[in-house]
């Protein structure tokens, strides 16, 4: 430190001993990001004497610790500080919470080592074991205990493997990866068969290195006990394990009433498992109307349902609508709405979820959230602070919305609000806000885009910056460079998203990188379009689909991107000859539409959309009323690309109706009802 910076530094002293809190705050800062500096001792002996803590958090809660206070409401900030093993707050952090050993200290230490990875003599996570604090949750402490490998203490504490299995249901991408990392790292295979069995979400990346541990150790049973359970998409490329995976694999073979399905999986390749997802993707589209101009549109989670909202010319009222896909297009509500348009809406699956009503007379009036069902009109909601610009559905009937209010001094604050599936909010207040400071509404610094990634329920919105929204905690988990202007934003997977630019019409990939920015990965110029494209992440078939508006004699176009590279994949489609105002798409991209004034194209056959969400689906979650829409997609002529996939998705499930039936039969044994019988899984087949 040269003669400038000491002197800065006794300022600093000497104005804190006056009691100025800004010098304080930034003795604080400077002490803890150096602990061993130079003048480190002197700092730190001048913040003891004055006994007072920093202005604000995190520093305030770090320099609580750092003067000897201890309990619950210090948790993240004693882990923080236990953390920071080279640096002498530490010693101060983990002399209080052995002396204190609260529960809620100890969970947020132990979540603090999970999340350093640190393995070193000293390192927060060898100060854990070396002490045996473990986590209060069972179910957290097997993960704790897996990952900190403690094998010993693991297998006391969780026997049968059922608590880690539970730990790896509820996590999150990166913790289930190194669950997995763990326990093959281990050998142990049988629990990770054991985990694997019990988990419902599974991604491919998932799946593709669960199977491939299986194959290189030669576990064909464990293999194809796997591979019966799994989505047909997945299924088809675990079974090239099997076809091409040497001479045992290939003359290994499951028990005789497994065989006739065994066979037509290994007779179904990956490429024709595609074609007839392709095929059915391209049957002709089903047109809807409603009147007035569509404002915006929902397809639910299951692709069943769609809504729309519209709005008449004039002093005309606002419409709402659902329908029935299934059911071509059978109208399963209207509600005419003669004061008020809805500015946005979700159906998620349950019911149709309208918020934040705009009036022709007042700028905005009577906001709140309305849930519809049956045509029976119930406000879930009121009181809000702003509008309402952004829903997304979360999947189990859930929804989060985006609400954007201002403050009296011209800047934007903006909350996500989470609701169950009855449409109540979780506690009555947001789970999560985030504060825009210092910046005119008009320059559009709060966000008003939302996208929900369907399988993990993560949130990404638009605004000065992109940004991912965790559900476990609902925090900020990554967040881009500043952005120009409006963006289209979607997910292509739980760490990767898509942006489209309202401005330039560029289309841009973005990956999730360590520190929790987002960085570029790919991106594409598209035709500059005035309207809203809205891009749809079709995730079984790794695409992205997008609008080309279309201009006088020549048509809207959907075009596909591939989602890796943004190039060309699987060409265009024209629907219906007309032009087009924006193309929505359900959370999973399986269904997609495309909207122009009153009139709208969804992309496919309602039975086509079913089979095709089918082949993606666990087969446990399907049952007999399934076999109709196969059947329908067998007998289409329209579809007989996708007979080949059609048939296997007919046998998988018919085989497995037909077991279950047999098992539901078998009288009980000499033993009596009060017998419980123990065994494996293989004989449930």
């Amino acid at each position: 430190m040269g003669a400038t910076g000491r002197l800065r530094t006794a300022r600093l002293l000497w104005a804190a001993r006056r009691g100025a809190q800004p010098a304080v705050d930034e003795l604080w800062r400077r002490w803890l990001e150096d602990g061993a500096g130079p003048e480190s001792a002197r700092i730190r002996h001048a913040l003891v004497r004055a006994g007072r803590p920093a202005s604000a958090e995190p520093l305030r809660g770090l320099s609580r610790v750092a003067l000897g206070e201890r309990g619950a409401d210090l948790a993240e900030a004693l882990a923080e500080s236990a953390r920071r093993h080279l640096h002498p707050v530490a010693e101060a952090a983990r002399s209080a919470i052995l002396a204190d050993p609260v529960p809620e200290v100890v969970d947020a230490v132990c979540e603090a080592a999970l999340a350093d990875e640190d393995r070193r003599v000293g390192s927060l996570t060898a100060w854990c074991a070396r002490h045996g604090l473990v986590p209060s949750d069972p179910v957290r402490r097997g993960v704790f205990l897996l990952l900190t490998r403690r094998p010993e203490d693991r297998r006391a504490a969780d026997p049968d493997g059922s608590l880690l299995a539970l730990a790896y249901e509820a996590a999150g991408e990166r913790e289930r990866a190194r669950i997995r990392t763990a326990v093959i790292g281990d050998g142990d295979l049988d629990l990770l068969r054991i985990v694997m069995d019990r988990s419902t979400r599974l991604s491919g990346e998932e799946i593709g290195h669960v199977t491939g541990q299986y194959a290189r150790h030669g576990r064909w049973d464990d293999l194809w006990r796997l591979v019966a359970t799994l989505p047909l998409v997945h299924a088809v490329e675990a079974m090239r394990l099997f076809t091409g995976g040497g001479a045992e694999a290939a003359a290994w073979r499951p028990r005789d009433a497994d065989l006739e399905v065994f066979g037509a999986l290994a007779r179904l390749t990956p490429q024709a498992a595609a074609e007839g997802l392709r095929a059915l993707a391209s049957v002709g589209a089903l047109e809807l109307s409603v009147p007035g101009r569509i404002a915006e549109v929902s397809i639910d989670p299951s692709g069943r349902r769609l809504a729309v909202s519209s709005r008449e010319d004039g002093d005309g009222p606002g419409h709402l609508h659902v329908f029935d896909l299934t059911a071509r297009g059978n109208r399963l509500l209207h509600k005419r709405l003669d004061r008020c348009h809805p500015a946005t809406l979700v159906h998620t699956g349950d019911a149709l979820f309208a918020a934040a009503w705009q009036g022709r007379a007042d700028a905005v009036r009577g906001r709140g959230i309305t849930r519809y069902e049956d045509d029976m009109r119930e406000v879930v909601l009121r009181g809000l602070e702003g509008t309402v610009p952004a829903m997304a559905a979360l999947g189990d009937g859930r929804f989060a919305a985006l609400e954007v209010s201002g403050a009296p001094g011209g800047e934007a604050l903006a909350r996500v609000l989470y609701f169950d599936g009855s449409g109540g909010a979780r506690g009555g207040f947001p789970l999560y806000t985030e504060l825009f400071w210092n910046t005119p509404l008009q320059e559009g610094a709060a966000p008003y885009r939302m996208a929900a990634e369907p399988r993990t329920g993560r949130l990404v919105l638009d605004g000065p910056r992109l940004q991912i929204i965790g559900t476990r905690p609902y925090a900020r988990l990554a967040r881009s460079e500043a952005v120009q202007g409006e963006h289209e934003v979607c997910f292509l997977g739980p760490d990767r998203i898509v942006a489209v630019s309202a401005a330039t019409s560029r289309v841009e990939s973005m990956r999730v990188v360590p520190g929790g920015g987002l960085e570029t990965e790919a991106s594409a110029a598209l035709e500059p379009l005035s309207g809203r494209r809205h891009p749809v992440s079709i995730r079984g078939r790794g695409e992205l689909a997008v609008l080309e508006p279309g201009r006088h004699e020549r048509p809207a176009q959907v075009c596909y991107l591939d989602a890796a590279t943004l190039g060309p994949a699987g060409g265009v489609r024209e629907l219906d000859g007309r032009t087009g105002d924006a193309l929505w798409g359900s959370p999973d991209g399986a269904v997609h539409a495309l909207t122009a004034g009153g009139d709208i194209a969804v992309a496919d056959a309602p039975h086509a959309v079913d089979v095709a969400i089918m082949a993606r689906r666990w087969p446990g979650e399907l049952g007999s009323r399934d076999l109709r829409r196969i059947e329908l997609v067998r007998g289409d002529p329209a579809t007989a690309a996708a007979r080949p996939l059609a048939e296997v998705l007919w046998l998988r499930l018919e085989h497995r109706l037909a077991t279950e039936i047999h098992i539901s039969a078998v009288p009980p044994g000499p033993g009596g009802d009060d017998d419980i019988a123990l065994g494996t899984r293989e004989g449930t087949r």
